[in-house]
């Protein structure tokens, strides 16, 4: 999958969550379900686990279980779903039959792809908890798709200027959106800055990853950045609320 073809799965996956949130939290829920189980598919070959299916699986889990824990809980409830997140990991590798090669890194690889696929679902949250939260989103959208937008044309020989170019690239989205949602300057800059963070700490820590060149573990590392931004969301709309 070349890389013009991983930003616009990005891109579409920025798009699907901000047109969700315009259609609620029961959209939302639903949405960020359907990708994190697209994440689910591609995480465990993006690291290269020795057993893909039982990371799968737990994440699989994870993310239909994300759904209805942020409509009907809350963020404390949340937490406990990420408890259960690692004793589920730890359990799927008791029943395993295969001598359990690659232990730790197994273990570590579906915790994390658990627990980061439980993150995203946050979305939920910021539309339910403030009055704009919807606002909200859509300002991190705008902010997330322009970061990933501008970092896409640095060549991959000057990746050290691809963090400047996402931090340039969430403030222009912000700007733009700034005449039709302007949520007051403080969290307007900490949504411009917060979006490039993310986009390019994410970039940082996943180049580190083996190539992803097949479709799957490609479309895996081009929706993490939505769910990352859901964090920011949920900060902003707690600031308001």
């Amino acid at each position: 999958m070349t890389t013009s073809a991983r930003t616009i799965a990005a891109l579409a996956a920025v798009g699907l969550m901000a047109g969700a949130v315009a259609l609620g939290p029961i959209a939302t829920a639903v949405a960020w379900c359907l990708l994190g189980i697209a994440i689910a598919l591609g995480w465990p070959f993006l690291l290269e686990l020795p057993n893909p299916g039982t990371a799968r699986r737990v994440m699989i889990v994870a993310a239909i279980v994300s759904a209805p824990v942020c409509y009907f809980g809350t963020i404390r409830t949340l937490a406990f779903a990420a408890g259960g997140v690692v004793v589920a990991g730890f359990i799927e590798e008791m029943l395993r039959r295969d001598g359990r090669p690659r232990l730790l890194e197994q273990i570590s690889g579906t915790v994390s792809g658990g627990l980061l696929v439980l993150v995203g679902a946050v979305w939920t949250r910021v539309v339910m908890l403030s009055a704009d939260g919807a606002e909200i989103s859509w300002v991190v959208c705008a902010g997330l798709a322009a970061a990933i937008a501008c970092e896409f044309p640095v060549p991959r020989h000057h990746r050290h200027l691809r963090p400047a170019a996402a931090m340039i690239g969430a403030c222009v989205g912000t700007v733009l959106i700034a005449p039709a949602i302007f949520l007051g300057w403080p969290r307007m800059i900490l949504a411009a800055l917060g979006t490039g963070i993310i986009v390019a700490l994410l970039d940082s820590v996943l180049r580190r990853l083996p190539p992803a060149t097949h479709r799957r573990p490609a479309i895996a590392t081009a929706v993490v950045p939505a769910g990352g931004a859901g964090i920011l969301a949920f900060i902003l709309s707690y600031l308001a609320a």
